[in-house]
């Protein structure tokens, strides 16, 4: 109430400092949470999901992943920012809010079939984002470039093919060993 009343009350010449001010404080209140457990991370990017089908379909958001595999949240968001389904997961039940719209799943892999219309190795996600080839059947990763905050995936099987793009922050350093090396090595 202060900052809206000293922005409204004030001169012209005297508004942008106290917007500012105001707008940093409410920067600095929305910041995204801190992982609670050493082993858990915090990630903010671009998610695209291919299908090939016939249309092909394609789904691109924005997203914010807090967590582990194990406890967590994931929000995704338009182009413009805002939120477009948030979903949260604990050992034996996972939700998804989407509007005023709740649905509750018992695994990740379920709740990432509604959210992005096709299912996702989720707890994969996390081993990949941290540069290890954490196993997703069906699923072949690259992990070659996750040093600069990208991850690639294709799901072979089952058909449909869905590939997965990651570009996010922070970009880890990657793992001693990625799961594919030799492909990193020699592109050839």
């Amino acid at each position: 109430m202060i900052c809206i009343h000293r922005v409204l009350g004030a001169r012209l010449g005297t508004r942008l400092p106290w917007l500012l001010v105001c707008a940093a404080t409410l920067v600095g209140c929305a910041s995204a949470p801190k992982p609670q457990h050493p082993e858990d991370g915090a990630w903010h990017g671009k998610l695209s999901v291919v299908l090939e089908t016939t249309p092909r379909q394609r789904q691109r958001v924005d997203f914010d992943l807090y967590g582990s595999a194990n406890r967590g949240e994931l929000h995704l968001l338009s182009p413009l920012g805002t939120t477009v389904a948030q979903a949260t997961w604990a050992p034996g039940k996972a939700t998804i809010r989407k509007g005023n719209e709740v649905a509750a799943f018992d695994s990740l892999d379920a709740l990432s079939r509604e959210m992005l219309e096709a299912p996702l190795p989720v707890a994969a996600l996390f081993g990949w984002l941290k540069g290890m080839g954490a196993p997703a059947p069906g699923w072949r990763v690259d992990l070659c470039q996750v040093g600069k905050g990208r991850v690639q995936a294709v799901r072979e099987w089952p058909q449909p093919t869905a590939k997965l793009n990651l570009v996010f922050e922070p970009a880890p350093a990657p793992a001693t060993t990625p799961l594919n090396a030799d492909v990193c090595a020699n592109p050839n």
